[in-house]
């Protein structure tokens, strides 16, 4: 090429001309400095191109791993890694294919395998690695190739067992671990001991699952698509027996603004670990309404905070309808906040005080909706609100989900097969916030229930439609806190209203009918089917058959019925008829509030001792339930309208209930903490 060069120059006349020519093993570079007067050749340029072409099109030679950290943990990507290309020289490849080449890492010594990305693009020169991820412990070695080119082997890295990390370490079926320490990005699931659990939306450090019914002491798992399992170690803490319930405290709230029995107390939810209750009234302050919050410290219960949103727009009957399990979370609502447009309010708690976060108005709500929040994640962190008069009574309802402290609406849902105005509104949202139930009473003249879930991606899509099959007269819908399971119930069914229920069920992602199913064994009209309560995992069912049990003189005291699912079908386990009724109608059975694993139940019976009301407190042992206690306050205030005590909740370990009486002392209300 310098032969051509110094050929070219000689035969052109080019009377001054300085330039430098520099020569090396891999490029040459020629210099030239031409004078005003100088007509250089058409060729030069081209010339020069050419002899610069090597320095264009440099060639790799070398691979070096020239960042590698030296430790790491099985299942979290390792860090940074940075491969290095040089040619011949020593110098950095940067320009021409080779500096933009795929670059692979690869294990030379180990017991495991690399996961992740392991071929990356270089950028002028430099391979990156982010994502790597080892799927056994030990130490290991790498090398870095390019087509024949590889690298020296690295130096060792250490990687130890994963570090998962679960809070709590021990609690009882039910209960939401905390699960941090790995890297979740294709985290699909968690098991307890091999029982699958509830998993909730997680980051990718963060992974939030519910121990279900089954789960006994062992390890929790979490098994990913790519790297194999991790697990820690967990402790199934057993129910206690239901044998020392004790009435710790009367809590009323100290601010209530009386404006008679409409303003009676509602409890809208205890807190996981037992230590937060929310109350509400609609009707407090002349219909404005509020919601109470009590919280406990040792032994000691105390009024923490009166909330009421003060952004609201008229007289709206603000009421609470739900409260997370970690208890720093309350939803409120109102259908009739702004002439009907309707809002919902998120309030959290920091440090012990309440603030509102958000007000959530649907913004792509059609006409004067009526919008009101109907329930909410256990972990605080999806809300479904209801909109039954949505375009002209069509009805639709709303997914709202938190990210940070913000509130953002992720869909609108409305049945595309709804007959006539349907007035859709919300019935029930499982635990993890992924399965809702709409309902209508009036879908083509006998109402349905439309099913919507959301999918792995995120996307909410109408599952099935199920026309109602009882009367008009049906008692309620329950959802199993998987979400895969839900039960119909209507009291007036069958003749001389015994009441029925029908079971649905989730069978490999396709929704069925199972089956219609009666208690057997009671007296004429036991009005089964009014009100239950499924398991979590929605293997169990509860139901009242309230009318049920008539004694000597044909006053109906109550009685309870238990099913299980055997894989096919429903079976009737047990009836169960309660004693130490006092007066006429007891009607045991309005209300169930169940332990996570469903060995204790507490059952009311609002009508006991001439409507005072009482509750009955029962053990499971396998199939059959045993009564082991009858709850009634001796503080109760019958001032009229009669209390009615006995409807509440129950933590999930059994250990404690609060259950309330909607009109003690004339209509103010009241709840009754109750511990073991």
């Amino acid at each position: 090429m310098l032969k051509v060069l110094e050929k070219e120059i000689k035969n052109k006349p080019m009377p001054r001309i300085a330039g430098q020519l520099h020569v090396s093993a891999s490029c040459i570079t020629v210099t030239l400095a031409l004078a005003s007067a100088c007509t250089p050749s058409a060729k030069v340029p081209q010339l020069l191109s050419a002899i610069t072409q090597n320095q264009s099109n440099q060639v790799a030679a070398n691979l070096k791993i020239s960042t590698l950290p030296n430790s790491g943990t099985v299942g979290s990507p390792l860090g940074t890694v940075v491969v290095q290309m040089t040619d011949a020289s020593g110098n950095l490849v940067t320009t021409g294919s080779d500096a933009r080449a795929a670059i692979t890492l690869s294990v030379v010594s180990g017991s495991g395998t690399l996961l992740g990305t392991d071929t990356t693009q270089a950028v002028s020169g430099y391979a990156t690695f982010k994502n790597l991820i080892f799927n056994a412990t030990g130490p290991y070695t790498l090398k870095a190739s390019y087509n024949s080119i590889a690298s020296p082997v690295s130096n060792s890295v250490s990687i130890a067992s994963c570090s998962l990390v679960a809070n709590p370490s021990h609690g009882p079926v039910g209960t939401m671990v905390d699960l941090t320490g790995v890297d979740f990005t294709t985290g699909s699931s968690m098991s307890t001991n091999g029982t699958t659990g509830l998993s909730f939306d997680h980051t990718t450090t963060d992974y939030l699952g519910l121990v279900m019914p089954n789960s006994t002491t062992g390890n929790i798992t979490v098994p990913t698509t790519s790297w194999g399992t991790c697990s820690v170690a967990y402790t199934v803490d057993p129910t206690p027996m239901a044998t020392n319930l004790q009435t710790l405290t009367k809590l009323v709230p100290a601010n209530k603004n009386i404006t008679g029995p409409t303003s009676n107390l509602i409890i809208t939810g205890i807190s996981d670990d037992g230590n937060t209750i929310a109350v509400g009234s609609s009707g407090d302050n002349s219909n404005i309404g509020a919601a109470w919050i009590f919280s406990r410290s040792g032994t000691t219960w105390s009024e923490q905070q009166k909330i009421v949103a003060t952004d609201a727009i008229g007289t709206v009957n603000q009421n609470p309808v739900a409260l997370s399990a970690d208890g720093n979370t309350l939803v409120m609502s109102s259908a009739t906040d702004n002439s009907g447009i309707g809002a919902t309010w998120v309030f959290t708690r920091n440090a012990g005080t309440w603030t509102e976060q958000q007000k959530i108005i649907a913004p792509d709500a059609i006409g004067n909706a009526h919008q009101a929040a109907t329930a909410m994640s256990k972990d605080g962190n999806t809300i479904v609100i209801s909109g039954p008069n949505d375009n002209t009574n069509i009805g639709a309802a709303w997914i709202y989900t938190r990210s940070g402290q913000s509130w953002a609406e992720s869909t609108k849902l409305v049945a595309t097969n709804a007959i006539g105005a349907a007035a859709m509104s919300v019935s029930a949202m499982s635990l993890d916030g992924n399965t809702v139930l709409l309902t209508s009473t009036t879908d083509n003249g006998i109402g349905a229930t439309y099913v919507f879930n959301k999918n792995s991606s995120g996307v909410w899509t109408e599952k099935a439609k199920f026309a109602n099959p009882g009367s008009a007269n049906a008692g309620m819908l329950g959802l199993s806190g998987d979400g895969n399971t839900f039960a119909y119930g209507d009291f007036s069914d069958t003749t001389g209203d015994n009441g029925a229920f029908w079971m649905y069920r989730n069978i490999s992602g396709t929704w069925s009918q199972i089956g219609k199913f009666s208690g057997t064994g009671g007296t004429a009209m036991t009005y089964s089917g009014e009100s239950m309560a499924l398991s979590l995992d929605g293997n169990s069912i509860m139901m009242s058959g309230w009318k049920d049990g008539a004694n000597a003189a044909g006053y109906y005291q109550g009685a309870i019925y238990w099913f299980t699912w055997n894989g096919s079908t429903w079976v009737q386990q047990s009836r169960t008829l309660p004693t130490g009724q006092v007066g006429t109608y007891a009607q045991v059975g309005l209300n169930f509030a169940l332990s996570g694993d469903t060995s204790v139940a507490i059952v009311s019976g609002n009508h006991d001792n001439y409507a005072n009301g009482a509750a009955w407190v029962f053990q499971r042992s396998g199939s059959t339930w045993n009564q082991k206690a009858v709850l009634r306050p001796t503080d109760i205030v019958n001032g009229g309208p009669t209390p009615r005590f006995g409807y509440g909740y129950m933590t999930p370990d059994g250990t404690t209930a609060v259950l309330g009486s909607w009109y003690d002392n004339g209509g103010i209300g009241a709840i009754w903490v109750y511990t073991q």
